[in-house]
């Protein structure tokens, strides 16, 4: 196909030199052998990302409208490569730490505010439409599973909803009439529901796929639900958590979990890849990463996100005011040594709220660790 409107190639003397190109990709990837390291480092800079986002204005194109329109024209006439390893684009790649799952449908700028928020300018962050060459002949790139192997966490970009699901708690509040925990069935069965599935991570097998591969290789998952807002015309840019919608989205879906409905064209590959996952397990793990992102939003602790995502420096300057923000989100993400490190900063009241977070998300370690401190 072609890249400027994706219409069907005919002209056999092209079609053949595709070809060509094609079996040139494959042989290029089966003599480098093992593709891992290498694809992982085709990570770009956040810098170079927002830049990138800000000249061109890509804040409100779905990320499938960058693939189409910026990815493909850009490396058609490059022997159909990898966009970042067009020579512009590669001073600006390296090892990537952060893998960023995301889904095709959703607004671009809404994954970018997700990969910046809170983290390092400097952070190199995977992103499969600049990394996987978006031709045929990409089999080579989609070892995504030893690729996350490789990063520290994976950073999963949650869309911005409106409407029930992000305004309150939808048994409390219902849905279409239905109260309780039926209210969930109620909005899943939902037209409101199908038109979020198109851009939401969790309905998407391949985005399942890379969570229990995080899992599998003890990666952190890291939900993050951010705005980008641009303001006026000196383009400065504001990315804000996304606020109590996306605490109360993400504690919404955390009770929907399910990975054998997610969603895939190809029916064989949905068969062939459950059967490789421990769905109880990723379930219950999903369900705590999402529990954890409600709490980091709430408590706005973004230096305990950027500790998960391999960068401890703002944790290690946190201030004492901080603490016990911080406390809370890491008591509900389960990670024993940041709570270890700030129980000493902060005065544990016998009725504890991060006690009842690490209680209610199975962290017994944490839940010991807050006890001992003298939480009741």
């Amino acid at each position: 196909r072609r890249s400027s409107d994706n219409s069907i190639i005919t002209d056999e003397a092209l079609i053949a030199e595709l070809k060509k190109l094609k079996a040139a990709a494959e042989a290029e990837d089966k003599a480098n052998g093992e593709n891992a390291e290498r694809l992982r480092g085709r990570g770009v800079r956040v810098y170079w990302l927002l830049a990138l986002t800000i000249a061109l204005d890509l804040w409100d194109w779905a990320t499938w409208e960058v693939v189409q329109f910026l990815v493909k024209p850009a490396t058609e006439n490059s022997g159909r490569c990898r966009f970042a390893d067009l020579p512009a684009v590669k001073p600006f790649t390296g090892p990537a730490t952060v893998f960023a799952s995301h889904c095709w449908g959703a607004k671009w700028g809404t994954l970018v505010a997700a990969l910046c928020a809170g983290g390092s300018h400097d952070r190199y962050v995977w992103l499969d439409i600049f990394a996987v060459r978006q031709w045929p002949g990409n089999g080579g790139d989609l070892n995504f599973r030893a690729g996350i192997s490789r990063c520290t966490a994976v950073l999963v970009a949650m869309p911005r909803l409106s409407g029930p699901i992000a305004e309150g708690f939808l048994p409390e509040i219902g849905f279409e009439g239905v109260t309780g925990d039926d209210a969930f069935g109620a909005y899943l069965k939902s037209d409101e529901y199908v038109a979020v599935s198109k851009v939401l991570p969790l309905s998407r097998l391949w985005c399942i796929v890379e969570l229990a591969a995080a899992i599998m290789s003890g990666k952190p998952i890291v939900f993050r639900c951010a705005t980008a807002t641009v303001l006026g015309p000196s383009g400065r840019v504001t990315v804000t958590n996304g606020g109590d919608a996306a605490a109360e989205v993400l504690q919404n879906f955390s009770n929907m979990v399910d990975v054998g409905k997610a969603e895939c064209s190809v029916a064989a590959d949905k068969a062939r890849e459950l059967a490789l996952i421990d769905a109880r397990k990723v379930n219950t793990a999903v369900r705590q990463a999402l529990l954890a992102g409600k709490a980091a939003v709430q408590t706005g602790a973004w230096e305990l996100e950027a500790f998960r995502c391999g960068e401890p420096k703002p944790l290690e300057a946190l201030p004492a005011e901080r603490a016990l923000r911080v406390l809370n989100a890491a008591s509900a993400a389960g990670i024993v040594p940041v709570v270890q490190l700030l129980v000493g900063k902060v005065q544990i009241h016998k009725e504890c709220h991060p006690l009842f977070m690490a209680a209610e998300n199975g962290y017994h370690e944490v839940v010991q660790v807050l006890v001992a401190a003298g939480a009741k």
